[in-house]
């Protein structure tokens, strides 16, 4: 798998959709995250982690995006729901 070094262009477009719900530093490990179930072979944690050089961090970051971070679920399901019914009228 060839390394990334910048989010795929769309997790970017969409990813604006889901800001609200994070905290800034928790919002750019969601982009990880998505970016590597997206584009990854391997989809752990460890995988995802492994395909971004241009920012070397711990793989205890993502860790925590899906442990400890302190974000809703309902609220990104909501937003999640938002994001559909925009694209849904288009």
């Amino acid at each position: 798998m060839v390394p990334l070094v910048e989010f795929p262009a769309i997790v970017e477009h969409y990813a604006h959709f889901f800001e609200p719900v994070f905290s800034a530093e928790a919002f750019i490990q969601f982009k990880r995250y998505i970016s590597g179930l997206l584009v990854g072979e391997n989809k752990t944690i460890s995988g995802i982690n492994q395909l971004f050089i241009s920012e070397k961090r711990t793989q205890s970051n993502l860790n925590r995006l899906l442990t400890n971070s302190p974000f809703s679920l309902s609220e990104l399901n909501e937003a999640r729901l938002a994001m559909m019914s925009i694209l849904r009228a288009i």
